[in-house]
């Protein structure tokens, strides 16, 4: 009886184990699936796919063009986050406040900003202006600063190329000023 119990305790042992084990997560296959289902979800119930005329000619253009878009930059899915983050990339890219792609659970790792230089920019009056400065960080800009350029971009150039769509439509002001509203994910020359 003992020999029996031992023997079922080390089977349930075993499955339960066998079970609990780490599985990968292959975040750029479901990057793919998710993107292909938000575009025919979009496709099959937005009535800009069906409306013609120029109101739903930005829609109609990006809901293909910005699948093909989103779909090569899936290889560099390689995180929740980063899935994530694709997601919003399309999601945004139809320019439109009402389609939106958030994920259900809290994001962004403890990695997320180790890249940053120390300082971070917010939209204000039409410039990105330093609005915060790290404690201890030398040769950083003062508050207030204006940023013109970083290298041979200018600071609008720049900021169109690493928020444009990924955090939100640098093509408005309210865009402008929710992708740069003083945080880490604002403008910042790295």
């Amino acid at each position: 009886m003992n020999r029996m119990t031992a023997a079922a305790s080390a089977a349930v042992l075993a499955l339960t184990l066998a079970s609990g084990a780490a599985v990968a997560q292959d975040f750029r296959a479901l990057a793919q699936q998710d993107l292909q289902t938000a575009h025919d979800a979009l496709a099959a119930n937005h009535p800009a796919a069906v409306i013609p005329g120029p109101a739903s000619e930005a829609f109609r253009s990006w809901i293909d063009s910005g699948l093909q878009d989103a779909q090569a930059k899936a290889p560099r899915v390689n995180s929740g986050d980063s899935h994530a983050y694709l997601m919003r990339y399309y999601a945004n890219g139809f320019r439109d406040s009402n389609i939106a792609i958030r994920p259900t659970y809290e994001g962004l790792g403890p990695f997320f900003a180790t890249g940053w230089p120390g300082f971070a920019t917010a939209w204000r009056n039409g410039e990105y202006v330093v609005s915060y400065v790290k404690e201890g960080v030398r040769n950083a800009p003062p508050l207030g600063a204006v940023l013109v350029s970083c290298g041979d971009q200018s600071a609008a150039d720049m900021a169109s190329s690493r928020l444009d769509k990924w955090e939100g439509d640098l093509t408005t002001e309210a865009g402008r000023g929710r992708t740069a509203p003083s945080s880490e994910r604002s403008v910042v020359c790295r």
